[in-house]
Order: C-alpha cells, then sequence, then structure tokens
C-alpha cells in the first residue's frame, strides 16, 4: 500500500486578511482627514435624485384630442409623398 502523501499547511485565509485590512485601514482614514480623495457626491437634490417632475394626467378626451391633431397633421404629408 502506498502511503498518503502530506502537503504543507497553507496560511489560515482569517491571518491572512487580518493583515490586508489593518494594511488597508489607515489609508482611507488619512484620506478622509484632508477631502482630498473623497468620493462622495455632495447632498443636492440633483445628485441624490430628489428633484421633481412633471406627471401628467392623461384623460381620454386629452389623449383622443392630440391622436386626431397628429393625424390631421400627418395625413397630408403622407398623401404627399405618393
Amino acid at each position: 500500500m502506498a502511503q498518503a502523501q502530506t502537503f504543507p499547511s497553507a496560511p489560515s485565509m482569517s491571518a491572512v486578511s487580518t493583515v490586508d485590512s489593518a494594511a488597508h485601514a489607515e489609508a482611507p482614514a488619512d484620506a478622509a482627514a484632508d477631502g482630498a480623495f473623497s468620493r462622495m457626491p455632495s447632498d443636492t437634490a440633483f445628485t441624490q435624485q430628489r428633484i421633481r417632475s412633471w406627471q401628467p394626467l392623461l384623460d381620454p378626451k386629452w389623449v383622443i384630442a392630440v391622436y386626431i391633431i397628429i393625424g390631421i397633421v400627418f395625413i397630408p404629408v403622407g398623401k404627399s409623398i405618393e
């Protein structure tokens, strides 16, 4: 019988992530103190998408009137193309 081959153990992920997070944790704090690297958008209604919008009320009388007007305008255009 052949013996099972053993491999050296890899470092645990918790040790690696702790080292990485400790190295990177100081950089954003320093940059935030300067205000030079802030990627946060300004708090305006435009950048935060809180602008009021126009929401028309499409009642049937208005929609039918618009369709008739568009038809009256474009029927002569279509006839002239023939």
